[in-house]
């Protein structure tokens, strides 16, 4: 679970240090940014997947273990990563309870 949690912040991070305005224009730099963010909200699905394994629940579709941990107040459906993806992807995948880290309350 560590290594999805270093792969999700380093990816936003990336995203954050080298998103421009060039980004807006240039195709290559537009695509290597679609395929960051795309690999973020993958290691976010695989996040909590791993964290419905880990009580004791079988893994299912990504909807169904997010609403699985927003039942049980494990994630917050108004978080920043579902606000982020939700108009982009659809993928609605929310922010950890009170952390600024996506990753800083998960057990285990």
């Amino acid at each position: 679970m560590a290594q999805k949690c270093e792969m999700l912040v380093d990816r936003v991070e990336f995203i954050d240090l080298n998103f421009s305005k060039e980004v807006l224009t240039d195709r290559i730099l537009r695509k290597a940014m679609y395929k960051e963010f795309q690999e973020a909200v993958e290691a976010a699905a695989d996040i909590c997947a791993l964290v419905r394994r880990s009580l004791d629940s079988s893994a299912q579709d990504d909807y169904s273990n997010v609403d699985y941990l927003v039942d049980r107040d494990i994630v917050s459906a108004d978080g920043w990563f579902m606000n982020t993806t939700a108009s982009t992807t659809g993928l609605h995948m929310p922010q950890l309870h009170g952390s600024p880290e996506p990753c800083a309350n998960l057990p285990g």
